[in-house]
């Protein structure tokens, strides 16, 4: 039960976070970049140790694609970070309204490009996240948190200006809903171009895992 809470802890954080900082602020995009960038990286060293960390259904699936983590606890995982992520929009929401904002924005994402490039954007952006998360789960595991982080980071600042981006369905599911509109509309679209990327990120992973063939001898 603690990896499941420390899930929901963990990205509830995360989205508050992030989101709020574009709410609740004139950021720029490498304000924002940062702050989801060094919540996630305070959410792994804080929670990481009881669930490893996830805080994104795209990381949890590739996860779980590349057996590192069980298909019914990546499912009760998810459950945990779309919960978090619904309850940080009511938050953030709660504050907009508070300080006599709109409350129809709330950090959800917006897109200037058509439908297709969001999801091939999405698609390419969140495969390298979850792929350096695979990555430094097997390689790095004390620095993954520092990893990650400055990952999620610079990859935030890439999309920004096209995408938003997302790279995280906890993220985009709950800003969403609250906001409603074009946000709601195009919600599938984020959401597939992060599966799409978590795939394709544990696909290479096993790809890399694979042995190398022993030569035959002479």
């Amino acid at each position: 039960m603690k990896n499941y809470i420390a899930e929901f802890l963990g990205t509830y954080v995360l989205v508050t976070i992030g989101t709020g900082t574009i709410a609740l602020t004139n950021a720029d995009p490498l304000t924002v970049s940062l702050a989801f960038g060094l919540a996630f990286m305070v959410c792994a060293y804080t929670f990481g140790s009881y669930s490893g960390g996830h805080f994104n259904p795209a990381i949890t699936l590739g996860m779980a694609i590349d057996h590192q983590i069980s298909w019914p606890v990546s499912f009760w995982y998810i459950v945990a970070q779309l919960a978090a992520g619904i309850g940080a929009a009511a938050t953030v929401r709660a504050a907009v309204v508070a300080t006599g904002g709109a409350a129809n924005f709330i950090g959800q994402n917006t897109t200037k490009v058509d439908d297709v490039s969001l999801v091939v954007i999405e698609a390419v952006l969140t495969t390298m996240l979850v792929l350096v998360y695979l990555m430094t789960k097997k390689q790095h595991q004390v620095l993954g948190g520092l990893i990650n982080g400055f990952a999620l980071t610079v990859i935030s600042i890439a999309g920004y200006n096209l995408t938003g981006p997302s790279l995280n369905p906890a993220r985009s599911l709950g800003p969403a809903l609250f906001a409603g509109g074009d946000s709601l509309v195009q919600l599938w679209l984020y959401v597939l171009g992060s599966v799409l990327g978590a795939g394709v990120a544990a696909l290479l992973m096993m790809i890399f895992d694979r042995e190398t063939p022993k030569k035959e001898k002479q």
